[in-house]
């Protein structure tokens, strides 16, 4: 009878000391993997806590740079305005003038025919005429000009728009970075605590069947 119970007792040993190996082998594995999880949740938040002051000081860059971007590009817009305006103002006067030499040239013939070559009245028409040419001339360099201005005014206010486009793009991106992020550390965090809690669990039981193999031992 004796020895029934002696293996008995043996045999109860022998497994709850079994099970006590398993509970704690488990428990270091989940203590390792709350170790882990807890290292990647701090680097996280690390990564996160640069991310926030390096999207902060960007997005500060950002509003300056945007304001800046935003006020450069209304000024090309009114300066090419104003380039179109003068454009079509200076066109219409050499399109004026053209009319008048046009008209005076026509006048010369007949009063070359009326009066003859030396009078004042051809001479007039004829210093009329070079007047009306060269003012006509430096109004065509003056288009040119305007014209030239207009695309340079046009190129840079498109450089501007796709800079602005890029910032814009950029921190779209960094705000989504931070919230991936964010998510992460939610998810790490939440994974910490369930296996803190079942760590707990855990021991709770591994300290009762300690109890119960000293009691027994």
């Amino acid at each position: 009878m004796q020895n029934t119970i002696d293996d008995d007792l043996t045999f109860a040993y022998h497994d709850l000391a079994k099970k006590f190996s398993e509970v704690k082998h488990l428990l270091n594995v989940r203590e390792a993997k709350i170790m882990q999880l807890s290292h990647e949740n701090n680097v996280l938040q690390n990564s996160v806590s640069i991310l926030q002051e390096q999207l902060k000081t960007t997005l500060t860059t950002q509003e300056i740079v945007t304001t800046d971007v935003s006020s450069i590009t209304s000024e090309f817009s009114q300066r090419l305005s104003d380039t179109e305006k003068r454009l079509q103002v200076v066109c219409r006067e050499r399109d004026q003038l053209k009319k008048s030499l046009s008209s005076v040239k026509q006048k010369i013939p007949v009063i070359t025919r009326a009066v003859g070559d030396d009078k004042p009245f051809v001479n007039n028409d004829i210093k009329r005429v070079n007047e009306l040419e060269n003012v006509i001339l430096q109004k065509n360099e003056e288009i040119e000009n305007l014209l030239k201005e207009g695309h340079k005014l046009s190129a840079d206010q498109l450089k501007t728009n796709n800079l602005l486009k890029k910032l814009r793009s950029e921190q779209k991106k960094s705000k989504q970075t931070e919230a991936s992020h964010l998510k992460q550390i939610e998810q790490l965090t939440v994974e910490v605590q369930r296996l803190r809690s079942s760590l707990e669990n855990k021991e709770e039981i591994l300290g009762i069947q300690l109890s119960n193999y000293k009691s027994i031992y």
